[in-house]
């Protein structure tokens, strides 16, 4: 064998190696991506850990009954007890202000209209006039 037959050889073999490894990553990251997007349509039953920190003061709280349903039903935002009960006070305070404010409904809304037409109705009337210029 001469030498530059056994350099085109050698080469041939590098490059034969070269594309096979290409080729098997190819075919394995292929495989990787269906198996992790699989892994994500998949909810687990249950978290976890048994700790989670809250989302509000950041306190580390032991999973309970209501934040394990919170899970099931998919929420990833949990809050302590303390800060449950401020969140549903401030937004029972939200709702009070806003539902006093504006009409939910259309009834609501008929309702205040009818109720602003007997406000101008029953407000007091200026004085008429004694003596008009002729």
């Amino acid at each position: 064998m001469t030498y530059e037959t056994l350099l085109t050889q050698v080469f041939a073999a590098i490059t034969i190696a070269v594309l096979l490894t290409l080729l098997y990553m190819m075919v394995k990251k292929r495989t990787r991506r269906g198996r992790r997007r699989r892994r994500i349509q998949r909810r687990r039953a249950a978290p976890i850990n048994a700790y989670y920190y809250c989302a509000h003061c950041a306190t580390r709280t032991l999973h309970g009954i209501r934040t394990r349903e919170a899970w099931k039903a998919g929420s990833r935002r949990f809050f302590c007890d303390g800060c449950k009960t401020l969140r549903e006070q401030d937004a029972q305070e939200t709702s009070f202000e806003a539902s006093s404010l504006w009409p939910v409904s259309e009834f609501d809304s008929r309702r205040a209209e009818e109720q602003d037409e007997d406000d101008l109705l029953n407000r007091p009337r200026p004085p008429a006039p004694s003596d008009r210029p002729s």
